[in-house]
Parts: structure tokens; sequence; C-alpha cells
């Protein structure tokens, strides 16, 4: 049996697909955040693996052998990774910048007003 570009594309997307399934399902159950970041981590591997297989094909359309295959694929994975990434980053300094400024908010309002105070309910008996 000849492999060729659709087999090649079918399988390898396959996998990468059922291994980044499987490490999001590893986060959603890590016991620790250490395995929630490492599975997290896969996904995002696994993911960016599973799209640039499927780009890659789609680009070849006239390349029937694996080596030039395999070229578009590595090409397209650090594409798909470096976009991944960059949205994350994106997204942690979006989430900074708001805490920051959450905060910085937070304390102008309570030079204004004066702390922050609870209401408690105490029973009397």
């Amino acid at each position: 049996m000849e492999i060729n570009t659709n087999r090649a594309t079918f399988v390898l997307s396959t996998i990468a697909g059922s291994a980044s399934i499987a490490c999001a399902f590893a986060a959603a159950t890590a016991a620790s955040t250490a395995l929630t970041v490492a599975a997290v981590a896969g996904v995002i591997l696994f993911g960016a693996a599973s799209f640039a297989f499927i780009s890659a094909w789609l680009a070849t359309a006239d390349i029937k052998d694996l080596n030039g295959y395999f070229s578009n694929a590595k090409d397209h994975f650090g594409k798909f990774f470096v976009g991944i990434i960059q949205i994350l980053v994106t997204s942690v300094i979006q989430a900074l910048i708001q805490g920051i400024a959450q905060g910085i908010g937070q304390n102008v309002r309570r030079k204004i007003g004066g702390s922050d105070f609870t209401v408690t309910n105490e029973s009397r008996g």
C-alpha cells in the first residue's frame, strides 16, 4: 500500500486531533496546576499540528510526493504555533493590564470614599 498525501493527512491530522482531545480531557481532570499547564501545552501543540497537516494538504494539492507535503506541514506548523502563542501572550497581557487598572481604581476609590466594609449579621441570643 502506497501512502500518498491524502492518506498521510488523514492519519496525521486524526492522530494529532485525538491527542489534542486527550490533552484537553487531561487538563480538565488534572489534580495539580503543573499537570494542567502541561496538558494545555499539549492541546496547543497537537491542535497546531492537526491544523498544520490539514492546511499543508490544502496548500499542496499539486504536490504528490510526501517530502513536499512534510516541508509545507513544517512551515504551516510554525505559523500556527506562533499564532497561538501570540494569542495567548496577548490574552495574558490584557488580563495583566485589566488587573492593574482594577487595582488602581479600587485604591483611588478607597482613598476618596474610605475603606471597604462588610455587613455581618450577628445573632443575638
